[in-house]
């Protein structure tokens, strides 16, 4: 069962909805419910996480992420303010992204800026995937080197 409720007007910055989520056992009775809330900014929250499916059950072709650190170098941790009225924020750049992890990139609806201008296609990143895998792998990339520079120094110590 769900149900949506408030004061939701999109792109007021003071108007917000609501939408409830509750789960109920074939008697009827109440297990457990969620309330999902989304401001006139454009965010949402929620009372737990956005959790992603990442079973190898349901998963083909999995592959490790190559070279990391130079994928690393083409993507720009960014800040930003909005042509669109909405906040700014921090993250990646869509178009960057597309370059280097192209399956991580989707393109959704138009979007109308403030001076009327139609950007079409918007295109959206999957954040946290990109920069979960991909700092993970940069890490142990890292790890590795340390590694190697570290054993070159107990050689060259205990040439001495």
């Amino acid at each position: 069962m769900a149900s949506l409720v408030g004061n939701y007007t999109w792109g007021q910055t003071n108007a917000f909805g609501t939408f409830n989520v509750a789960l109920y056992n074939a008697q009827g009775g109440f297990v457990r419910g969620a309330s999902y809330t989304f401001d006139g900014g454009g965010s949402a929250t929620a009372p737990g996480q956005w959790v992603n499916n990442a079973d190898e059950r349901i998963k083909t072709n999995i592959q490790r992420i190559t070279d990391p650190l130079d994928k690393m170098m083409q993507l720009r941790g960014v800040s930003w303010d909005r042509l669109d009225g909405y906040a700014g924020g921090l993250g990646f750049i869509a178009q960057d992204v597309q370059k280097v992890f192209p399956g991580s990139v989707y393109e959704g609806q138009n979007r109308t800026l403030t001076d009327g201008t139609v950007v079409e296609g918007v295109l959206g990143v999957d954040t946290s995937g990109v920069a979960a895998a991909l700092h993970h792998e940069a890490i142990l990339a890292l790890m590795s080197r340390i590694d190697d520079l570290e054993k070159q120094i107990d050689i060259l110590h205990s040439g001495s």
